[in-house]
C-alpha cells in the first residue's frame, strides 16, 4: 500500500479515533471483492467498480465504530479532504513501470496522477506523427485489459499526440 494512503489512514486516526488497521481491512475487503468480480471481465463490470469507488471517494468509506457502551455506528472516512484541498498529497508519476510475474506482463504507463495514493488520471501521449486513435487502440484498451486494478478509482483519462488530445472516463468510447 502506498505511503500516501497509510499516511492518510494515520491522519484519520487521530482525527476520528477509527483505527487505521480497521480502515486498511474495510479497504482491502473493498478491493479484493471489486478484483474478484473484475475477474468476470466485462467492460460494464469495469465501470460499476469505478462507480462504486466513486462514491467511496466522493463521501468516505463506511466504517463501524464502536462507541461507549458497545453499540455501533458508522461512520464515513475522508479518503480526500474537500474542504481544504491544499491538505491533499497530490502526485504524477511519468513512465510508471507495472509488472506483475503472476500473469507476465510489464507494461510502462506515460503520466498516471495521484491523490493521496490513489490513481484517478491516466495519461497517454504519443508522437505528433502519431493518430490519437493508436493511443485508444493500441495502449488505453490493453492498459484496462491487463492492469485493470490501475482504473478502479480512475476520475479522467488523456490521450494525446500534442497537436489532438481526447478526454474522457473509463468506459468512453474514442469519439
Amino acid at each position: 500500500m502506498s505511503v500516501e494512503i497509510i499516511r492518510a489512514l494515520e491522519e484519520l486516526e487521530a482525527e476520528k479515533g477509527i483505527p487505521k488497521e480497521y480502515m486498511y481491512e474495510k479497504l482491502e475487503a473493498a478491493l479484493m471483492n471489486a478484483y474478484r468480480r473484475e475477474m468476470g471481465g466485462s467492460t460494464n463490470v469495469r465501470v460499476q467498480i469505478n462507480e462504486e469507488k466513486y462514491s467511496m471517494l466522493r463521501d468516505g468509506i463506511p466504517v463501524q465504530v464502536r462507541k461507549p457502551g458497545g453499540t455501533y455506528e458508522t461512520r464515513h472516512a475522508a479518503v480526500f479532504n474537500f474542504k481544504e484541498p491544499t491538505q491533499n498529497h497530490f502526485l504524477a508519476v511519468k513512465e510508471m513501470k507495472i509488472h506483475d510475474p503472476r500473469y507476465g506482463y510489464r507494461k510502462r504507463t506515460d503520466i498516471v496522477g495521484f491523490v493521496n495514493g490513489i490513481p484517478l488520471m491516466f495519461v497517454e501521449l504519443k508522437k505528433q506523427n502519431v493518430d490519437v486513435r493508436d493511443a485508444y487502440n493500441c495502449n488505453y484498451r490493453d492498459y484496462v485489459d491487463c492492469i485493470p486494478h490501475l482504473f478502479h478509482f480512475n476520475a479522467f483519462l488523456m490521450l494525446s499526440n500534442g497537436l489532438e488530445a481526447k478526454v474522457g472516463t473509463l468506459g468512453s468510447k474514442y469519439e
